[in-house]
């Protein structure tokens, strides 16, 4: 038997404990809203990794998986999202961005519900992985142009910011956006 499935389920159950933690214990800050909305859309994606590992069928497999990804897809926005609610003001063009940001997201979405980003399963000896479409390569642009874009703002913020706590803030995002978003990009690459 294949034990894959338990790190993506030990990662979605932990960060969905850190969203409920922040819920608990928050000051009703909109960074402290959205990096909830944040994680749980990483608890969808850890739980589409699960399902893949962990289902004993394709056809569980492959609905239980459009289901999550459909939460997954918001996570493409919501990570800038999260960098544009670290400023105090920000502007209207950037509000736009993040608007039309989530528009695209939701279009994704859409277009997840009726199989368009991901028509099938591919199955390997520790469970199925996604066959993408010429939509999720749309979709894999999509996401690393959202990736430019946080790094972008990040690097916006550290410059423009005077505020001591927030550069080191943002020293820590910077750590941990080297570290994540090149790893996140790698699970495009089996679908190719």
């Amino acid at each position: 038997m294949n034990y894959h499935w338990l790190i993506p389920l030990g990662a979605a159950i932990g960060t969905l404990s850190l969203a409920i933690v922040v819920l608990h214990s928050r000051r009703r800050r909109e960074i402290d809203d959205v990096f909830c909305f944040l994680a749980v859309t990483l608890v969808f994606w850890n739980l589409i990794a699960f399902v893949l590992c962990y289902a004993s069928d394709e056809n569980t497999a492959f609905s239980l998986a459009r289901f999550f990804r459909a939460g997954a897809l918001l996570m493409l926005p919501a990570i800038p999202h999260l960098f544009v609610s670290l400023q105090t003001q920000s502007s209207r063009r950037l509000r736009l961005a993040l608007a039309i940001d989530y528009g695209i997201a939701v279009a994704f979405v859409l277009a997840n519900s009726v199989d368009l980003l991901v028509p099938g399963l591919r199955h390997f000896s520790w469970g199925y992985y996604s066959v993408g479409s010429s939509l999720y390569n749309l979709l894999s642009l999509y996401l690393v142009g959202n990736f430019c874009f946080a790094v972008v703002l990040m690097i916006a913020i550290y410059w423009a910011t005077d505020s001591v706590y927030q550069r080191a803030q943002l020293k820590f995002w910077m750590l941990g956006a080297a570290v994540a978003l090149p790893l996140g990009l790698t699970n495009l690459l089996p679908a190719y």
